[in-house]
């Protein structure tokens, strides 16, 4: 009875989580430079809403999509890693299907930091100053 119970509980965590792969495209890298609007520190993805100017001139709000707050927790950022106002480029896996939405790979915070959050198929040049730090988020 025990098992079985054990397994119910393990089974309905295993189906609840999901994947960034079948949501973005892993082979499509785009860079995204904005001011952020929003930063949301929670689980299960934190997400940092922030606008971008277009060639138009037109502003797009889009938005990031990252690992869990533990995760991000490791490499140093926190609840204040970034308030409205501030400038952020990220280079990142778009959604499929159109909508505004990135999986950030390397994120500048504020302090002109890049951030590794993952690693880069395309564009691996544009991650080579991002430090990984000790017990950071492996890709």
């Amino acid at each position: 009875l025990f098992i079985t119970a054990g397994l119910f509980v393990v089974s309905g965590r295993l189906l609840a989580h999901h994947s960034a792969a079948g949501l973005f495209s892993r082979d499509e890298e785009i860079i995204l430079s904005g001011t952020v609007t929003a930063w949301r520190f929670v689980n299960p993805h934190p997400a940092l809403v922030f606008d971008v100017k277009t060639e138009s001139g037109a502003v797009e709000s889009w938005t990031g999509t990252f690992n869990s707050p533990a995760a991000l927790r490791r490499i140093g950022w926190s609840r204040t890693t970034f308030k409205p106002g501030d400038p952020v480029t990220i280079l990142g896996n778009p959604f499929f299907g159109g909508q505004k939405t990135i999986f950030p790979l390397v994120t500048t915070t504020p302090d002109g930091k890049k951030h590794l959050n993952r690693e880069p198929r395309v564009n691996k040049q544009y991650a080579a100053d991002a430090i990984r730090p000790p017990g950071g988020v492996e890709p």
